[in-house]
């Protein structure tokens, strides 16, 4: 794994996070909030955000997959 497989695996997240906002523009417009839904959804989420974390410190060499990590959080808003 090189540093732009690495990225292309981590920021893949950021599509979970404009699903979330379609989930509350639903609700906002009126339509039920099925909580248990929304609680299956987030814990996939982290799931996935998890193990490709973790794929990317172990495909990367030496120390570059932990500081890749810690770089890429840090960047986020």
């Amino acid at each position: 794994m090189n540093l732009d497989d690495a990225r292309e695996l981590i920021e893949r997240h950021e599509v979970y996070g404009w699903i979330a906002v379609g989930i509350v523009d639903d609700y906002c417009n009126g339509a039920p909030l099925d909580v248990a839904r929304v609680e299956d959804y987030e814990a996939e989420v982290n799931a996935r955000i998890v193990v490709d974390g973790q794929n990317a410190v172990e495909g990367l060499p030496g120390d570059d997959g932990m500081l890749f990590i810690l770089l890429h959080s840090s960047a986020r808003p």
